[in-house]
């Protein structure tokens, strides 16, 4: 029993570890850029409906943060 738990917790850390590192940033990039524009085009039209059901529209923006080294 052992044995196979050790190789499950192997095998499921490989599997983790794959979509980590540097050579992911493009695709992960490309991906979050294409998600941002899906939910600017999805937003306007979700407040059509809330409108339409007199409910209050809202108005979330997606802000580039960067990370600060102050000393």
């Amino acid at each position: 029993m052992p044995r196979s738990l050790a190789v499950t917790v192997l095998v499921c850390s490989v599997a983790a570890s794959i979509s980590i590192g540097p050579a992911t940033v493009p695709h992960d990039r490309i991906d979050y850029a294409t998600a941002i524009g899906d939910s600017w085009k999805a937003q306007p039209l979700l407040n059509i409906v809330k409108l339409r059901c007199a409910d209050m529209p809202v108005f979330l923006e997606v802000a580039s943060k960067q990370r600060c080294r102050c000393s």
